[in-house]
């Protein structure tokens, strides 16, 4: 009897599964169909990649696990609900209820925790309620162990030793994580108080523009933790990122150089060992004895792991299967699991994943990272976090109005990015609180910066012409793409240093980059030889002197495609004009194509003062443009009508001398001009 059960039961379970399948197909239709012509040559690449068919194919076998598991318990169930010597017929009745109580309750809880996945169709119903999921689960459950006692009782021993393993093992994984973490904060405090070297944390937000938050007078209070941490900080007004992508922000903030000094132009960019020179703050950190650990809830763009010399990562699995294998929880069970201790080794491109929005749980990375952050208690603290909720697509699992941000028709991304922004506001303060409770903050070294800001074409963020009826592009969507549009560049930057005596908060109207991250960290632990390595200077002795010689901070753009400076953004075009630019490797990893270097000829280059933006457009044959930022007004630079011609000629020559040197700029021959 138990084999017939559990034979049907898999039957019905394959039907559910092929069910899902085809909806989820049906459903995208139309996003398949764009991606697949669109990225024919990827896709190609992907099956022709060893460590990209192994990733998949590990996938292919977590599914049959995840859904053979399924099986084995609702066959557990019907053997619980079953009488005596059944027939054949009362067989497949009692077995088709119990799977449908199963799928019903997997259906419940899904439509609970991830509302706006395909597989919630049951949100707007009573049935979607944690008692509801809690009675049917508890019901369930004990149908389980009805059914393995049977299972004794009837002398299928090894039947009954299995479903035991089964349910203890999922048990065991699934709660481990949790009593682990209650033991090494325990562990964690004890030592917090013993160590001498101040534990250095580096938070990042993605995306976060500083003109969004209560401090700066935004109109809405969306950001209120943050808002407290930057009045208890040290906070720069003027920092900027000299690039405004992910990858190549925090590669120039651990290695405290410029993009043009790392060699890193691009997000994805190919791997090699010869990229790092040992003088990252990573490996300066590692030497002076702390345990170091980078993480990071979207790995798309980002490929940073313990290749770069980290000793610990923390996120979602690198990959370009994330590209592919995110449609998977869009299914009832994946993203059931997906949250769990069993989900991160079943599926890691999808647990603790931000870019699958419809499932990810701010909770879940919060949870890994404290796990994380008291794994070597013995030792001091760098950890370096990066958390992405505020990028695009502006999703999350439980995205939800707020009521007092009003719905702008013509701008949706902007609505949803202030969503967002409320969301990691709580995230940061409960990874903050969470170190806190470990003792980690206690004598600590934390910086809170954001790799990039964000374009939206606001209204708020127009540049006037000061040449009447000439027009150019002055703003553009997204980052990285138009080193005019000042708030894409403009980042947040604060430090707070807990054991330091006579520490005091305040805000520093000075110019700041992300370069002077590590000769900061530097600074404070007093590593004289290291910080001769730098670009950047002290944040410290930047704010010690608000009366220095005035700074300039250079800036460049990435390649950006002619849909971003659309006022309506297209992603479909989006993708179509920048998928190109990618490949998949042999390990599995999409990273850009060589022949991307080339396109360094497309950049735009800028420097930027207190007052002025300087920029160079490859694509202009005559001029710079030039930026006054107090009073937002733009000109080409022959026809310049502001009252400094003398600091824009200082400037045009500071940014020909900067770049001079670098592949493709000024082939127009400007500078020649500024000379």
């Amino acid at each position: 009897m138990p084999f017939r059960v559990f034979k049907t039961s898999c039957l019905l379970t394959l039907l559910f599964f092929a069910i899902f399948v085809i909806r989820q197909v049906f459903l995208s239709t139309g996003l398949i169909a764009s991606q697949t012509e669109l990225a024919a040559d990827l896709i190609s690449e992907f099956f022709s990649s060893t460590g990209a068919v192994l990733d998949l194919t590990r996938f292919i076998f977590s599914l049959l696990f995840l859904y053979g598991l399924f099986a084995f318990l609702v066959a557990l169930i019907a053997l619980g609900l079953l009488p005596k010597n059944p027939d054949r017929r009362r067989i497949r009745t009692i077995t088709l209820l119990s799977f449908l109580l199963a799928v019903l309750t997997v259906l419940v809880w899904v439509s609970v925790y991830f509302p706006v996945t395909a597989a919630s169709f049951l949100k707007v119903s009573p049935l979607a309620s944690t008692s509801i999921g809690t009675g049917l689960t508890a019901l369930l459950t004990v149908f389980c162990f009805v059914g393995l006692v049977k299972l004794f009782r009837l002398k299928h021993y090894r039947f009954a030793t299995f479903g035991c393993l089964v349910i203890c093992s999922l048990t065991l994984v699934n709660l481990m994580p949790f009593l682990g973490a209650q033991l090494s904060s325990s562990v964690a405090n004890a030592y917090a108080g013993e160590r001498e070297k101040p534990n250095v944390i580096i938070i990042g937000i993605d995306a976060l523009r500083p003109d969004h938050m209560g401090i700066n007078g935004y109109k809405h209070d969306l950001t209120p933790n943050l808002d407290r941490f930057l009045e208890e900080s040290l906070y720069f007004e003027q920092a900027f990122t000299p690039i405004a992508r992910t990858y190549t922000a925090w590669f120039s903030l651990l290695s405290g150089r410029a993009p043009i000094s790392t060699g890193i132009r691009y997000n994805l960019q190919r791997f090699e060992e010869s990229q790092l020179t040992g003088n990252e703050l990573q490996f300066i950190l590692k030497n002076e004895g702390y345990h170091t650990i980078y993480g990071m809830d979207e790995r798309r763009f980002n490929n940073i792991d313990e290749r770069y010399g980290f000793d610990e990562t923390i996120g979602p699995a690198i990959g370009a299967a994330d590209f592919l294998l995110f449609h998977a929880s869009e299914l009832p069970l994946v993203a059931l699991v997906s949250n769990t201790p069993m989900g991160k080794y079943l599926f890691p491109f999808i647990y603790s994943n931000r870019g699958v929005h419809g499932t990810y749980m701010p909770e879940t990375f919060t949870r890994e990272v404290l796990e994380a952050a008291s794994s070597a208690p013995e030792k001091p603290l760098f950890l370096a976090l990066h958390l992405t909720l505020p990028h695009w697509p502006f999703l999350f699992r439980d995205f939800e109005p707020l009521p007092f941000v009003e719905y702008d028709p013509e701008n949706h991304f902007h609505y949803s990015y202030q969503l967002t922004l409320n969301k990691v506001d709580q995230q940061f303060q409960n990874i903050m609180d969470g170190l806190t409770d470990q003792g980690l903050t206690r004598n600590a070294l934390i910086f809170v910066i954001s790799d990039h800001g964000e374009g939206f074409m606001l209204e708020a963020d127009a540049l006037k012409g000061g040449v009447a009826g000439l027009e150019f592009p002055t703003e553009a969507h997204g980052h990285g793409t138009n080193v005019l549009d000042e708030e894409q560049f403009h980042i947040l930057m604060a430090v707070k240093d807990t054991a330091a005596e006579g520490f005091e908060a305040k805000r520093i109207d000075q110019l700041t980059s992300l370069v002077d991250i590590a000769p900061t960290v530097a600074d404070r632990l007093k590593l004289v030889e290291a910080d001769s390595h730098f670009e950047g200077e002290s944040l410290f002795r930047v704010a010690s002197c608000p009366d220095c010689k005035e700074r300039y901070v250079f800036m460049e753009s990435s390649v950006a495609t002619n849909a971003m400076f659309e006022e309506d953004l297209d992603m479909v075009q989006v993708l179509q004009q920048g998928i190109g630019f990618y490949k998949v490797d042999e390990d599995g990893l999409a990273i850009v194509r060589d022949e991307v270097s080339e396109l360094l000829v497309l950049k735009q280059r800028a420097i930027i003062t207190k007052k002025h933006i300087v920029a160079h457009f490859p694509g202009l044959d005559e001029d710079f443009l030039i930026v006054n930022r107090q009073t937002d007004t733009w000109w080409p630079s022959t026809k310049y009508g502001g009252d400094s011609p003398e600091e824009i000629v200082d400037l045009m020559k500071k940014l020909c001398a900067y770049y001079r040197n670098d592949t493709g700029f000024d082939r127009k021959n400007l500078c020649a001009g500024a000379d």
